[in-house]
């Protein structure tokens, strides 16, 4: 089958002068990717809308398995001329190929799922954490570490974010895709079991240390466990491998203010409750109302 980027490259270089059949890809898989977000059920594909064994195909290795069929020769063409290929992990994960399961010491308390795998020719890391299972101090918490993360992107400070989403995966779960560099590290708590770090790498480390603060990055505590240690020939390297523990500078004046704010207003209905008391207090003393026990 002929490839081409546009309309106009089919008419210059074909000229036909008969009606040609297109199959636009990237549309049936858009489409198809669109329905699954969106419809709860299960999806079949009616084949007499167009049974073409491009588009069938397509349609099969984007996701859908089932298929609406109108007579006996549409079910022996299917069962013969097509093979649903192995179901991706990951109906979401479009584009990434040679998928693997990782086994992580550290899992975010069992909430999320580590994978590899290939996009554009790179490896990269997959988290996957199902949101349906995570509470509202938990969100706060994971949308704090990727916002900061995505800040710090071009610091080289801490393991670079990709790309970020929500989909509804095979199972027809929510879950949050968080898509990073893959990289080649030990923790730092694995590397010193093994060696003693020298002066350089200490002042190295605090050279990291020093970077983020200088970018209103406030660490709020360090863990072993959280830091990498990336060989570069004979030297080495050091980022962090998330920022969950961290807070950005703006976002703790934020909450300081609130914080005043919310007293405030609590100073504010004491003076209103004192007033209100001493009202009460004038009328009884001088009989204006009396109250009975």
């Amino acid at each position: 089958m002929q490839k081409f980027k546009s309309v106009e490259q089919i008419i210059n270089q074909l000229k036909p002068e008969k009606p040609v059949y297109c199959i636009r890809k990237n549309s049936i898989r858009s489409a198809v990717r669109y329905f699954n977000n969106n419809f709860p059920g299960k999806i079949l594909y009616a084949v007499k809308t167009n049974p073409h064994p491009a588009v069938i195909q397509t349609i099969m290795d984007s996701g859908v398995e089932q298929f609406d069929v109108a007579s006996i020769e549409e079910i022996k063409k299917l069962a013969k001329e097509f093979n649903p290929k192995q179901k991706k992990i990951h109906q979401c994960l479009e584009g990434i190929t040679n998928i693997k399961k990782l086994t992580l010491e550290e899992n975010e308390w069992k909430m999320s799922t580590n994978y590899s795998g290939i996009k554009k020719g790179k490896k990269v890391f997959i988290k996957v954490i199902k949101l349906k299972n995570v509470s509202n101090w938990r969100y706060k918490k994971i949308k704090n570490d990727l916002e900061l993360t995505m800040k710090a992107n071009k610091l080289d400070v801490v393991v670079k974010i990709n790309d970020v989403f929500v989909c509804k995966d095979n199972d027809h779960e929510y879950k949050l895709f968080i898509i990073k560099d893959f990289i080649e590290s030990e923790s730092l708590t694995k590397y010193t079991k093994k060696k003693k770090l020298t002066k350089k790498q200490k002042a190295d480390l605090k050279k990291l240390i020093d970077k983020c603060f200088a970018n209103q990055i406030l660490l709020e505590w360090l863990s072993s466990d959280k830091i990498l240690v990336v060989k570069k020939g004979e030297s080495l390297k050091f980022l962090f491998s998330s920022l969950k523990n961290a807070s950005h500078f703006k976002t703790i004046l934020a909450e300081k203010k609130h914080s005043a704010y919310a007293d405030l207003e609590w100073l504010t209905l004491m003076s209103d409750n004192k007033i209100k008391d001493l009202c009460i207090k004038k009328l009884l003393r001088e009989k204006i109302v009396t109250y009975n026990m």
